[in-house]
């Protein structure tokens, strides 16, 4: 959790040269000629803030999914030894059989 904090935490971090400016503040800015300079602004912003929790999520969402698969695996093949091993199995049956 505090990974998480600390990343989040540093992406609001701004200059204020770095922030845009109003009209009222600054006329002569570049986002007062181009007000849609702002918005993208905005939406990079937002997506600093949302992906790397997105991201985190889905990688212990995948990581779950492949602990799932891996325990399904082994008892599976858990499953298949024990039988195998088992005195009274067909292979041991086979096995005598050939010989």
């Amino acid at each position: 959790h505090i990974l998480l904090l600390t990343f989040a935490l540093a992406t609001l971090q701004f200059s204020d040269q770095y922030v845009p400016q109003t009209a009222d503040s600054c006329p002569e800015c570049v986002e007062v000629a181009y007000p849609m300079l702002v918005s993208i602004w905005v939406y990079m912003i937002a997506a600093i803030l949302i992906l790397p929790f997105w991201c985190i999520l889905m990688l212990l969402w995948c990581k779950l999914q492949l602990d799932r698969w891996m325990e399904l695996s082994v008892r599976h093949l858990n499953g298949e030894l024990r039988n195998t091993l088992q005195p009274n199995s067909s292979f041991g049956e086979q096995l005598s059989l050939s010989s």
